[in-house]
């Protein structure tokens, strides 16, 4: 509205162009505004700035200007300021990731992240590319936080070696230079999982504690449910190298069926696991005291060619012999005693005759005193066999009555005699008579010899 000078009466209408009305708006458009506040403005325009007073967020940081970005796209730093470690320790607000303060328009991160005490953080949270130069450690110094969630780092994101440390508990995942994870902790290390699979040679140079299944190559060889510890299928295991333990026990251990490797290294066999040896006397080795000897004789196998010699027994023909216990003895068990004879060529006419073998005997340990002979009756029937190899029955010798040790003693008799029913062998002609092969005593044995010379 314009008035005449002087005349304050009068008016004139002032119409503009409108093209001139459209050129002063884009002007004012043009203008920028300069902003304050806890908030943004609305649809900035170019050229817009602000002074942020909220709060620090995921996009906005406290008392730092803010431009107005091309095309209306919100608000940008214009500070370019670093963004610390300490700036945002503390709680994370509720849906704001580390990609969020990692991503503040230019800023880089300096120092570390701190998760307080009892403080959960989605594994989602952590999204985004690591940056080149920064380690694990200097996002997750984790004081006795908790991680909920999957934490996927794929690609180039660990681009350097470093560790994970915990805090209230001396807990550290070490990624050495030589490619290497080495996890270390002051108490226990557990692993709680349906299934751990390990791919790859596994050592352990400490103790190992599995409260669950454990499996190779998918066949369990522990089973939590087992009272062994581990049960091996067969073929399954395979050792090169030595196997160092300071004591071994192999077979039924309950049972009390089994062999053990002692811890210097003696192998000891127990119960049923013992083992059988004889002691062998040959004819050669009788001592003929010069009466009643059994005489050498020729005898023909099959009945012709080539011959050897061996004593023939008449009744009450006798020979001596001496045998020592051998080191290996289970000591304080019975022996047993037994002969090896032939009819010759009789066995066909002497068929069901019997032969008195005796084997008389006293039996002392060393330092012990010898008693009285004893008998041990060995009569055998023939079979009728010609020149059949023939086994006496054995006749057991008590060794633990009075428990006889390794080295001890027994003095013998060979003979044969008739006590009236128990020899009925009908010849008593030189070269008709039975003969004898060798005389044997069965021995248990719980060790290979004995730990020392003298004591078992």
């Amino acid at each position: 509205m314009l008035r005449e000078r002087g005349n304050t009466s009068s008016t004139w209408k002032l119409v503009l162009d409108p093209k001139i009305s459209y050129e002063i708006g884009k002007i004012k458009q043009l203008i920028p505004r300069v902003t304050y506040g806890t908030s943004f403005p609305l649809n900035p325009k170019v050229g817009d700035l602000h002074y942020y007073q909220g709060d620090t967020d995921g996009g906005y940081a406290k008392d730092n200007w803010y431009a107005s970005k091309p095309d209306n796209g919100g608000w940008q730093s214009i500070n370019a300021t670093a963004v610390t470690g300490t700036n945002i320790s503390g709680t994370i607000p509720s849906g704001v990731t580390i990609a969020d303060y990692l991503s503040l328009f230019g800023g880089t991160m300096e120092g570390v992240i701190s998760f307080f005490k009892d403080q959960i953080l989605p594994a989602e949270m952590l999204k985004g590319a690591i940056p080149a130069g920064v380690t694990i450690e200097d996002y997750l110094s984790i004081y006795g936080g908790v991680l909920q969630g999957l934490l996927n780092m794929a690609g180039n994101a660990l681009t350097r070696v470093g560790k994970i440390t915990g805090y209230d508990t001396a807990l550290s995942i070490d990624m050495g230079t030589d490619g290497k994870i080495t996890i270390s902790a002051d108490s226990e290390i557990i692993l709680t999982s349906a299934l751990i699979t390990l791919v790859g040679a596994l050592a352990i140079t400490g103790d190992l504690a599995i409260s669950g299944d454990l499996q190779v190559n998918g066949t369990n060889i522990g089973i939590s449910t087992d009272t062994d510890l581990i049960t091996l299928a067969a073929n399954l295991l395979t050792i090169a190298g030595e196997i160092k333990a300071t004591t071994a026990k192999l077979g039924d251990v309950a049972g009390g069926n089994y062999s053990e490797i002692e811890s210097d290294g003696t192998l000891k066999l127990n119960g049923n696991a013992t083992v059988w040896d004889d002691i062998r006397i040959t004819p050669g080795s009788f001592d003929r005291p010069g009466v009643a000897d059994p005489a050498y004789v020729a005898y023909y196998p099959a009945g012709g060619g080539l011959g050897v010699y061996l004593p023939e027994f008449a009744k009450n023909d006798f020979a001596s012999f001496t045998i020592q216990l051998p080191h290996g003895y289970k000591q304080g068990t019975d022996i047993s005693v037994h002969l090896h004879w032939t009819p010759g060529d009789r066995g066909n006419e002497e068929n069901g005759a019997t032969v008195g073998w005796k084997v008389d005997y006293s039996w002392a340990n060393a330092d012990g005193t010898f008693g009285a002979m004893a008998t041990a009756d060995l009569s055998d029937a023939c079979d009728g066999t010609d020149h059949k190899h023939q086994m006496t029955p054995q006749v057991t010798i008590d060794g633990h009555t009075t428990p006889k040790t390794i080295s001890s003693m027994l003095m013998c008799n060979i003979r044969r005699s008739d006590t009236g029913a128990d020899d009925t062998w009908a010849s008593a002609v030189s070269g008709q008579l039975p003969l004898l092969l060798e005389v044997d005593f069965h021995f248990e044995i719980d060790t290979i010899g004995s730990r020392t010379i003298l004591t078992k």
